[in-house]
């Protein structure tokens, strides 16, 4: 179930039959997206409370539809909303909001009167607007938001015009705000305060842990990230954080009307997943490596470059892509040499140091298991030899390269050996992980993939051996089809798989399962076409040797920025070994 089907099943189910919970919090955070702002009284007390119906009957008569599929769907939640029986004593006031370019601000926030004395504020997240991801953005360069002062002002305006005990709700940016303006108020406001909800925000500076103000408030904090929290891991957060099922993936699960819940409460899980650790890491490397003067120059190009493409907001990207890109190309052109070669090198830098910080994640998932399986060994030799001025990078690139120019003029038979070799390897890794996987006690992605390589392994073992005695070419051919079938399915089950644990889809992942999907079931129909299988072999050999030679070109290149990432692994892994 999710936030639509919720509103659904207790439309007609009054708040003194089943209390205001977090589900409805999350959704009325979501319709504050929705630009009722024009509609929303401006006066601070709620005896100047408008109701929700007709607000929604003055935004109704002059909106027009939007591009943006997020910001449609909001609004038939709030539609949903205002004819639910459930809020239908639901009146907003207070409204504060605005959004300047020159100043980096997007802050748009207002009051909530639920009926019985029951009141909340909610404060809107990033927009659509380029310039409030340009406020996001000082974070990544450890800088105050304008929209942070500004939302203390308003909270200490509302709570003095005010007497009622409020919630504080925010969503993304909205959730640090909530808790930001929260720990700058006044103690005497603070004891207004009933509960303070961060869906998917990023946390607080560290220096913020040690003000009073934060402490008076800390156990009001509630927080909660979907399980491929990308945002929300951001800065630090000192409170336990309930981890959210979603049914996106990747960065779509930030969307709330995409988690999932039980009856009135959000669905737990019972960890973070791999991705959202590494990226949260790799965003870390990425701001201790470079300065914040760099960031925050690096920032200023990118969205200098986007302004001048005339373009102002997401949702008017969207209604016409080709001219954005084509304006967008247009202007990285115009770039003094000096700033685009200073941009891209950054964007170089966050994409090395999110690979290695994932392969790292990946090794010690592995570390409690037998060992590394045979892929992540033969890339981690590969590393190796390419990180230490051997000569042993230059050596595996002429193997493979004389493997690829070689293969095509030898017989049908030498292609099936490598092949068999290549099949071989992966038995020998796929029994390992199987064994892994029932010594493996806990639970996780890492698992399931030992479970399901395994098992492949073991039928590969079967079929092998049932036919050692008639290695015919026929039956190479469909020894041959069957492993890419079956490979296929396998790595099928393990894209579904990844996407039920809420990991991000490897792009490689979906082309190899294209890839041997459609190769064997070009072999199986014309069996003839196995004639041609040195030439595909022969480019996957040349593309290897190519990438070694490049890997150690990349980091004879880079060579001070992969030391300090694998320094700083090092630092981590011992901090968190002492805490």
């Amino acid at each position: 179930m999710r936030i639509n089907d919720y509103l659904e099943k207790y439309k007609d189910v009054p708040f003194s039959d089943s209390p205001v919970n977090e589900v409805d919090f999350a959704i009325l955070a979501e319709i504050s997206y929705v630009t009722l702002d024009p509609f929303i009284p401006r006066e601070l007390s709620s005896e100047y409370s408008q109701s929700l119906q007709k607000i929604y009957q003055a935004f109704s008569s002059s909106c027009t539809p939007s591009s943006s599929f997020l910001q449609e769907a909001r609004r038939k939640l709030l539609r949903d909303l205002v004819n639910a029986k459930r809020f239908k004593d639901l009146r907003l006031y207070a409204f504060s909001g605005e959004t300047s370019q020159e100043n980096k601000l997007q802050f748009a926030a207002f009051a909530v009167d639920l009926g019985k004395d029951t009141h909340l504020i909610l404060m809107r997240g990033t927009d659509g607007s380029f310039v409030g991801w340009q406020e996001d953005f000082n974070l990544a360069s450890n800088q105050e938001m304008p929209s942070q002062q500004m939302a203390t002002d308003y909270l200490t305006s509302v709570l003095k015009h005010n007497q009622h005990p409020y919630f504080l709700i925010g969503h993304s940016k909205g959730g640090n705000l909530v808790v930001e303006s929260a720990s700058r108020l006044h103690p005497k406001l603070q004891q207004q305060i009933e509960a303070i909800y961060s869906f998917d925000g990023p946390g607080v500076f560290s220096s913020s842990y040690q003000t009073p103000g934060y402490k008076n408030i800390q156990q009001k904090i509630l927080n909660y990230l979907p399980q491929d929290s990308r945002f929300g891991t951001l800065l630090e957060n000192d409170q336990e954080a309930e981890i959210i099922y979603s049914a996106g993936f990747s960065y779509l699960q930030h969307i709330m009307l995409l988690w999932q819940i039980d009856e009135t409460y959000f669905l737990r899980a019972p960890y973070i997943s791999l991705d959202s650790q590494a990226t949260s890491t790799a965003i870390d490397i990425f701001q201790a490596y470079h300065s914040l003067n760099d960031i925050q120059r690096f920032f200023d190009i990118v969205f200098s470059v986007m302004y001048r493409t005339g373009f102002k907001r997401w949702e008017t990207v969207s209604s016409d892509p080709s001219e954005f890109l084509s304006n967008l190309y247009e202007e990285i052109k115009d770039l003094p040499s000096r700033d685009r070669q200073f941009v891209f090198t950054l964007l170089y830098d966050f994409k090395l140091i999110s690979h290695q910080v994932k392969l790292n994640f990946i090794k010690k998932e592995f570390a409690h298991s037998l060992g590394d399986p045979l892929w992540l060994s033969y890339r981690t030799v590969v590393q190796h030899a390419t990180h230490n001025q051997s000569p042993y990078s230059i050596i595996l690139a002429i193997i493979f390269g004389g493997l690829a120019l070689f293969i095509p003029f030898q017989s049908l038979s030498f292609s099936f050996l490598i092949l068999s070799i290549m099949m071989i390897m992966s038995l020998l890794s796929g029994l390992r992980d199987l064994i892994s996987f029932y010594r493996d006690k806990q639970r996780g992605l890492v698992r399931k993939e030992l479970l399901f390589s395994g098992l492949t392994a073991v039928i590969f073992l079967i079929h092998f051996l049932s036919h050692v005695q008639q290695a015919t070419q026929n039956i190479q051919i469909h020894f041959f089809v069957f492993y890419l079938l079956f490979f296929a399915i396998l790595r099928c089950l393990r894209l579904w798989k990844f996407y039920k644990e809420q990991a991000s889809l490897s792009g490689t992942g979906i082309s190899l399962l294209l890839s041997e999907g459609i190769l064997a079931l070009l072999f199986a129909i014309r069996p003839s076409l196995c004639q041609t299988l040195p030439y595909f072999l022969s480019p996957f050999f040349l593309i290897e040797g190519a990438l070694i030679l490049y890997s150690h070109y990349r980091y004879q290149q880079k060579r001070e920025l992969f030391e300090f990432i694998s320094n700083y692994l090092k630092d981590d892994l011992r901090k968190n070994a002492t805490d």
